[in-house]
């Protein structure tokens, strides 16, 4: 899935339906940053060499990422973060799981699925009625505000990740996201080996 985020200041403003230099000189201007002040995350793959090149000719800082966009959407619609969007393509089931904790926070975010193969987009196509190349937006992808993210960190990252005591338990730590209320907590708990 080809996947957009930013902060709620960004919801109108940023689109998967527009270029890459529209979506940074949109956001800059939104955010009020010089496009060089934008620090825009992507998965680095072979695959988004063209993204990368177009963000590196608007002069933004690419932080690349081996693995974690959900996280990384989370850094980006988190106003005390750094990141300010998140740009390319994952797994669409993190997809979903990305628009449901930026429904909960009030940031944007779209999707639009990418086929590596015939198969896969006959299996969508069986699975989705409708048209598989449309543009997804979060209200879409997360259509219930009866729903929460919950995330718990095993690597550093947004979580501090799991930390051994002394004594053989391990300090966990849990974001929660409630769509209903807006409720974004963290919850540190201690786990038995």
């Amino acid at each position: 899935m080809n996947k957009i985020a930013g902060p709620a200041e960004l919801n109108g403003v940023i689109s998967l339906d527009a270029s890459t230099s529209y979506n940074v000189e949109a956001a800059a201007s939104a955010l009020d940053k010089k496009q060089s002040e934008l620090n825009i995350v992507v998965m680095d793959r072979p695959r988004h060499e063209t993204l990368i090149s177009e963000l590196n000719a608007h002069d933004v800082n690419v932080v690349l990422i081996g693995d974690g966009d959900v996280s990384a959407a989370l850094n980006a619609a988190d106003p005390k973060s750094e990141i300010d969007m998140l740009m390319g393509i994952g797994a669409a089931p993190e997809g979903v799981i990305t628009a449901t904790a930026l429904r909960g926070l009030g940031a944007p975010f779209e999707g639009r699925l990418v086929f590596k193969n015939e198969g896969h987009r006959e299996r969508a196509e069986q699975m989705i009625d409708g048209d598989v190349d449309r543009l997804w937006d979060r209200d879409e992808l997360c259509s219930s505000d009866d729903s929460m993210f919950i995330g718990t960190g095993v690597c550093p990252g947004r979580t501090f990740g799991v930390e051994e005591l002394s004594d053989g338990r391990f300090s966990v730590q849990s974001e929660v996201i409630d769509v209903a209320s807006g409720a974004h907590r963290f919850i540190d708990s201690i786990r038995r080996a």
